[in-house]
């Protein structure tokens, strides 16, 4: 839930450029939120090499963004910015698993991941594993495809986040999607944010919602038939979403597809990163 995102944030990189933009969003996250950041790598038990080097580096990155000056002490720079961070190297023989081990045994509320076109997650995700990240370990995972665009720039750290697209169904209950979303947009600031909720299927079963009232907020409801993966990534790229967010967890819906393989359809035809919300208990 965004309301405890200023506890932790986790990205795990394979170092490659996909996992570079996804850093960016991690690191703006985190300094917006005021929140911990954990920078984790896995390597295989046979690599010895020291791999302290390859990890992105957050002072020069905030230097490029003109956050701070050269030469600032790491000390310093995050007192000053009222952030915590730390970078882990382990090793292991299962890269995702070695994510469940340590975001089970440890604080993380927002798990920020790259993801490839081609293998759809930088740590080879296979199936219904994508959904074990968000499901099992209760964490709302941002996912950051390949080639997208990004709500966050690399290079000057500029961001815009004004129009979120949410799927909603009666189940799972999108009430944390639409919250989380909202809470995450107003974060980044932007005057005027266009909150999109879609449903595909039936008119008569789609949800009746709690909407904010932010004067900040502009809701818009879209009924679509069709392919549920299909319409989502349709009126994803008619909007020019920043961001979909997917409530999860859900036993019955449409939303209930989008797992294994659909899941990996959504990721890989998605022009926008995607966050998939972790359903609370009574929610589920």
């Amino acid at each position: 839930m965004m309301n405890k995102f200023e506890y932790s944030v986790l990205h795990p990189t394979d170092f490659s450029e996909a996992s570079e933009l996804a850093f960016a969003h991690a690191l703006k996250i985190t300094l917006l939120l005021g929140t911990n950041f954990t920078i984790f790598h896995s390597r295989d038990s046979a690599d010895k090499e020291n791999n302290w080097h390859l990890f992105p580096s957050v002072r020069s990155t905030l230097v490029r963004w003109g956050i701070i000056s050269e030469g600032r002490s790491r000390a310093a720079v995050f007192d000053e910015l009222g952030i915590k961070i730390e970078k882990v190297d382990m090793w292991g023989l299962n890269p995702m698993g070695e994510i469940f081990n340590y975001a089970s045994s440890n604080p993380v509320d927002l798990i920020v991941l790259a993801t490839h076109a081609h293998e759809c997650l930088d740590w080879c995700l296979q199936g219904d594993d994508i959904e074990k990240v968000v499901r099992l370990l209760a964490k709302d995972t941002l996912f950051v495809p390949e080639g997208v665009r990004g709500f966050v720039s690399l290079q000057d750290g500029n961001a815009s986040l004004k129009n979120i697209l949410i799927p909603v169904d009666r189940e799972p209950n999108p009430e944390s999607a639409i919250k989380d979303g909202a809470a995450l947009a107003k974060a980044f600031g932007d005057d005027l944010l266009n909150l999109t909720l879609i449903h595909v299927g039936d008119s008569g079963k789609m949800p009746t919602f709690n909407l904010s009232e932010d004067v900040q907020f502009r809701w818009n409801l879209i009924h679509r038939n069709g392919q549920v993966v299909d319409e989502i990534i349709a009126v994803a790229n008619e909007l020019s979403a920043d961001l979909i967010v997917l409530p999860t967890r859900g036993r019955h819906g449409f939303l209930d597809v989008l797992r294994g393989s659909i899941t990996k359809q959504v990721l890989q035809s998605a022009p926008c990163p995607v966050l998939a919300i972790a359903a609370s208990p009574e929610d589920a």
